[in-house]
């Protein structure tokens, strides 16, 4: 191929010289094509972040191992789930704000932490609502309980699954046989308006404190009761600080497992489905577990302590239904009788 200079004569050799400027072109274009897809397959995993405040062998924070294990073996290299127990990463006070701002991808904070975003879940806290497990399974399998997973999506959380710990029981100085006998203790609670209120019922101080932070103020002084799952009790040593304990089972202590709405919708549709198959593989483990540990740290707890157990006759438990139930009342406007008559209606409450 020739072409006329500009003196009208003729220019040789331009032919090579376009053929190398494609060369040139395509070897570019490869290298750019190669270079995008290494990048594509070195691509950096999706992290996952799960903070919680328990030990990591209470029944959550084994939970939350078996998800990390389960997610990464699942999705080698796309995957990378990072767990952070005992409050390593954020309070469950905290937790909720940081799921927002992207600070963690999921947790699993206790039912009195969601007051803050619906009161709705403080249908949990309610005393004397729920007489067994069991009964708090039949509510959470409800219409009701599926729609209250999802119902916080507007505000940006996502509900995923419910965890159970077990049924609270209430330790102190001294033995708590009626509610009289609380007259003018300071217990620890979590950040609960209902427990403030039961406890105020009883002429009590409620004062609420994080988790990691119950044994140092039993230890100080700063309380002189709290109340809790067993599996927290003897995770945290309590038993050997306190040494009257009372079985009052007066509600259910239990977590869901949440993350941000915006992060988990922009999961890759395999990813999130998975990951959800896991959750719903470890929940199962996670009641199961909860069952079983409930009843070995409580047997654990009385002997290790030498505790003084105090069981409630019907009597005896009675007077503290009837100083603790005029807090539904209260609350009912908050939560909505709607959702107070299907717990109720998931087993004989009254």
């Amino acid at each position: 191929m020739t072409r006329p200079n500009k003196n009208g004569g003729i220019v040789k050799g331009c032919g090579k010289g376009l053929k190398f400027m494609r060369r040139a072109v395509l070897a570019v274009v490869s290298l750019w094509f190669f270079a995008a897809a290494a990048a594509a397959g070195a691509e950096e995993p999706i992290v996952i972040r799960f903070s919680h405040v328990v030990a990591e062998d209470t029944p959550k924070g084994i939970g939350a191992r078996l998800f990390e294990q389960r997610a990464e073996a699942r999705f080698p290299g796309r995957v990378d789930v990072e767990v952070f127990p005992s409050s390593q990463k954020f309070t469950d006070e905290e937790v909720l704000v940081a799921l927002l701002f992207g600070d963690v991808e999921m947790a699993a904070p206790s039912f009195t932490l969601f007051r803050s975003i619906l009161p709705i879940y403080q249908v949990y806290e309610l005393p004397f609502m729920f007489q067994s497990v069991e009964q708090v399974h039949r509510f959470q399998g409800s219409g009701t309980g599926q729609r209250m997973l999802n119902a916080m999506r507007d505000k940006g959380l996502r509900g995923l699954a419910y965890w159970d710990n077990g049924m609270r029981v209430i330790s102190a100085d001294k033995p708590l046989v009626v509610p009289a006998d609380a007259e003018g203790l300071v217990f620890r609670i979590e950040p609960s308006a209902i427990f403030q209120a039961q406890y105020q019922r009883i002429n009590a101080v409620a004062i609420q404190m994080p988790f990691r932070r119950v044994a140092d103020a039993i230890r100080d002084g700063v309380v002189d009761g709290q109340e809790n799952s067993w599996s927290n009790i003897y995770s945290r040593g309590i038993q050997k600080l306190q040494r009257n304990f009372t079985e009052l089972n007066h509600s259910f202590l239990g977590y869901m497992v949440v993350t941000n709405d915006a992060f988990w919708s922009g999961l890759p549709d395999d990813i999130r489905t998975g990951l959800e198959e896991i959750l719903a593989e470890v929940t199962l483990e996670v009641q199961a577990m909860a069952e079983k540990k409930a009843v070995e740290d409580r047997a654990n707890s009385i002997t290790e302590g030498d505790l003084v157990m105090v069981y409630p006759t019907d009597d005896q438990r009675a007077l503290w239904r009837d100083a603790w139930l005029p807090v539904w009342s209260d609350f009912e406007g908050a939560i909505g009788s709607e959702i107070i008559d299907a717990a109720v209606a998931s087993g004989e409450n009254r």
